[in-house]
C-alpha cells in the first residue's frame, strides 16, 4: 500500500517515494547530507516530458497506476465476485457433447466470469509492475525514460533479480491456477503479461550492471 508520505515525496516534492528511508542509509555509509539529498532528487522534469515536473510521462502513468490502481482492481475484484454470485444457480459445465467438449468449452455464464476474472488478473499485474518500476527508478535502474536516477541506492542490488522472480512465480502459480479452474482467458493473461514484464525489467540498466 502506497503511504500518504510516500505519494507527497513522489508527486508534491519530485523525489523518491522511499526517500526518507534512502538518505538515512546513505548517510550512515558516510554521504554528506547534500550528496544524500541529491540522491532521492527526481531531477528536471521538463528534461523528460513536460507534463509534470521531474517526472517522465510513463513514470507518470506508472506512478499514477501505483497509486489508484488498487483501487480500480478492488471495484474489479468486487465485479467478478459479483457475476460469480449471478452465474451460480446456472451450469458451469455442458450437458451435451462429447465430455473433453464439456469440460474443455466453457458455458456462456462461466464465460462471463472468466471475462471478468481476466480482467481483474490484468489490472493487478499492471499494478505490481508499476510498483516494481516506481520503487526502482530511482538509485537502481538507470533507464533514460525513468528521468534522472539518482545515485545508487546500497540496499539495491538484488532488487532487479527479486522483482523478476516474483514475476514470474506469481505469473506461473496464477496461471496454474486458472487452469485448474478452467479460467481460459485468465490463465492466457497470466502467462503472457507477467512473464513479458518480467523479462522487460530484467533488461533495464542498473547501476549494478
Amino acid at each position: 500500500m502506497v503511504t500518504e508520505r510516500q505519494t507527497e515525496l513522489l508527486f508534491g516534492e519530485g523525489r523518491h517515494p522511499d526517500a526518507d528511508r534512502i538518505e538515512p542509509a546513505l548517510l550512515g555509509t558516510g554521504a554528506e547530507a547534500a550528496t544524500a539529498r541529491r540522491t532521492t532528487a527526481g531531477g528536471n522534469l521538463s528534461e523528460w516530458s513536460g507534463i509534470w515536473p521531474g517526472v517522465s510521462f510513463w513514470m507518470l502513468f506508472f506512478g499514477l497506476f501505483l497509486m489508484g490502481g488498487w483501487a480500480v482492481a478492488a471495484g474489479a475484484l468486487g465485479y467478478a465476485v459479483a457475476v460469480l454470485v449471478r452465474i451460480w444457480p446456472q451450469d458451469w459445465l455442458r450437458q451435451h457433447g462429447h465430455a473433453a467438449v464439456r469440460l474443455l468449452v466453457p458455458t456462456p455464464a462461466y464465460l462471463r466470469f472468466d471475462v471478468a476474472l481476466a480482467v481483474l488478473a490484468v489490472l493487478v499485474d499492471l499494478w505490481l509492475v508499476s510498483g516494481a518500476i516506481v520503487f526502482g527508478a530511482d538509485g537502481i535502474f538507470t533507464e533514460d525514460w525513468m528521468g534522472y536516477p539518482g545515485m545508487t541506492d546500497p540496499t539495491g542490488q538484488g532488487y532487479q533479480a527479486a522483482v523478476v522472480s516474483v514475476l514470474r512465480t506469481t505469473a506461473w502459480w496464477t496461471f496454474g491456477i486458472a487452469v485448474l479452474c478452467r479460467c481460459w482467458i485468465t490463465a492466457g493473461i497470466q502467462v503472457s503479461v507477467l512473464p513479458l514484464a518480467a523479462w522487460w525489467i530484467g533488461s533495464f540498466e542498473t547501476y549494478y550492471t
